[in-house]
């Protein structure tokens, strides 16, 4: 399984933090899928901020291909990401924690980055 927390494709996000908490953390299933737990809570952690969560089971032929595809879009290193969120103090992923609000400067960098 390939997942994939992508930040540049803001209009995209389809599930609602509800279905994050039950889905993703309540109900493990990105552990289930074979994601650490560590990752798991960066990736549901990332998309209560505002990122959008691209998951794909796919053959080892289609595999490089879809990757090829998806690195287009700038998909983040959930160690790089989860190194950053603890240096501003985040503990864990909380689905109980309120929606992330992005500031207008953050808005704008999101614009911006999109694909052209």
């Amino acid at each position: 399984m390939m997942t994939f927390v992508i930040d540049s494709i803001p209009a995209m996000r389809a599930l609602s933090l509800d279905e994050i908490e039950h889905q993703w953390h309540e109900g493990n299933a990105l552990v289930d899928a074979g994601l650490s737990k560590e990752h798991a809570d960066v990736y549901s952690e990332s998309v209560r901020r505002g990122c959008t969560l691209v998951s794909a089971r796919v053959s080892g032929r289609e595999g490089a291909r879809i990757q090829a595809i998806l690195d287009r879009y700038k998909p983040i290193n959930p160690v790089e990401r989860g190194g950053a969120y603890r240096r501003e103090g985040w503990t864990g992923f909380d689905p109980k924690a309120p929606e992330y609000r992005p500031s207008e400067a953050e808005i704008e960098r999101i614009r911006r980055s999109g694909p052209s």
